[in-house]
């Protein structure tokens, strides 16, 4: 989200990070060593000292440019926040929704549900989106059953980069495996746990709340309502959508 006070609050090409500080010095260093060593000194091993320097600076400062410029209100609601307002929060440039949110959440759940429709929609101009995964197929499809569709819709169209992050219980052979699971594993387990945090009454008739299984039922509340593959990206939005697997089991 632009905060409307210039690009990137007058920072440019530098990003405050350990990365950009380290590289700015060492070229600094290098710029200064490097001629001293071989036109006055001629020194070699000095001169040599000092293009190294030069070429780990390039490097660190490269990879600084690579770190998003994540205010420290975002890094702090990334720790408070449960997993389950994780895909309705931004990472932005602008703080003013990072305020809010620091100001209504709690140690797992946002309070309002006022709040949590505005982030739900704020989180279609954000910068970066942060949304999990109900599976993954062996070829690439990502799967994904929403009750609301702001977190299948938001991974669509909105955000300008999404990044799904998935453990390897997620995968799955094929597109009928990922909805098996999503059947048996995910949506059950995902009711439960919505109904017991929140607390949602129209929830507490659920056949998969109650039984723990689904049942593909016609409830007006039903979790599965909206289902999303992702197969590819067009290419005006290549590298849009990142899948980040993580070598362990995470989520449900």
């Amino acid at each position: 989200m632009s905060n409307g006070k210039g690009k990137d609050n007058g920072i440019g090409l530098l990003n405050k990070n350990p990365y950009t500080w380290s590289g700015t010095g060492l070229l600094i260093a290098g710029i200064l060593v490097s001629p001293v060593a071989y036109f006055i000194l001629a020194l070699t091993w000095l001169t040599a000292l000092g293009i190294s320097m030069l070429i780990l600076a390039v490097i660190l400062l490269a990879l600084g440019r690579t770190i998003p410029k994540l205010p420290p209100e975002v890094c702090r609601l990334f720790l408070e926040t449960g997993n389950d307002n994780m895909a309705v929060i931004v990472a932005t440039k602008d703080t003013e929704i990072c305020n809010m949110a620091l100001g209504r959440i709690g140690a797992s759940r946002i309070d309002s549900l006022e709040d949590r429709r505005q982030m739900q929609r704020e989180a279609f101009l954000s910068d970066i989106f942060l949304s999990g995964a109900n599976a993954v197929t062996l070829d690439g499809k990502i799967v994904n059953v929403d009750y609301l569709g702001n977190r299948t819709a938001a991974t669509l169209f909105g955000p300008k980069k999404v990044i799904i992050v998935a453990g390897v219980n997620k995968i799955v052979a094929n597109v009928d495996e990922a909805m098996d699971r999503i059947r048996r594993i995910a949506a059950p387990t995902n009711a439960r746990r919505h109904y017991q945090e929140h607390h949602y009454q129209e929830w507490s008739d659920l056949p998969c709340v109650i039984t723990g299984q689904c049942v593909d039922c016609r409830h007006d509340s039903r979790i599965c309502s909206f289902t999303v593959i992702i197969e590819s990206t067009g290419a005006r939005d290549k590298g849009r959508i990142n899948l980040v697997l993580i070598g362990e089991e995470l989520g449900v």
